[in-house]
């Protein structure tokens, strides 16, 4: 078994908030294009310019939360609280606890496509957009010599 157990670093902390404001960008960025852009073909085929108008406001507003993303996402009450506490690794399980509400996860090891080791934490990636970090000096049980050797074949190092 490998434990990780803390409250992660301001750095770890920092770098999961942009990670997420990157995610609200591109996300963002592509639900514009796509209402946008159905909009204004809309407005144009019923000959309706007033559609097209309200495309272009849509898009400069949209515009805001891209340039903004702190106005969608507060990392205090958005980001922080579901952020990961107790890391537990055991019989080809991971389970990331945090003190949200959506901070539980159990998934299974075999899922984890790589982890990338950036010095004072791991970060893991996972199908389906989803990703976590460990933070390297929280750990409790276990060794990092044991995590790398659990963990070798998808270990990347970025240090």
């Amino acid at each position: 078994m490998i434990e990780f157990e803390g409250q992660l670093s301001e750095e770890c902390e920092e770098f999961v908030v942009k990670k997420m404001h990157c995610k609200a960008r591109i996300t963002c960025i592509f639900l514009n294009i796509f209402f946008c852009s159905v909009t204004i073909l809309l407005g144009f085929a019923l000959d309706l310019m007033i559609i097209a108008v309200f495309a272009i406001v849509f898009f400069l507003v949209f515009l805001i939360f891209i340039i903004f993303p702190n106005i969608v996402m507060n990392k205090e009450k958005d980001i922080k609280p579901n952020l990961p506490n107790i890391v537990i690794i055991e019989n080809n399980k991971i389970s990331i606890e945090g003190k949200g509400p959506y901070s539980y996860t159990l998934k299974d090891i075999t899922d984890i496509r790589k982890i990338v080791d950036l010095g004072e934490f791991y970060y893991f990636y996972f199908p389906h957009n989803y990703f976590f970090i460990c933070q390297k000096n929280l750990i409790k049980t276990g060794s990092i010599e044991e995590f790398e050797e659990l963990f070798n074949e998808i270990i990347e190092r970025k240090i």
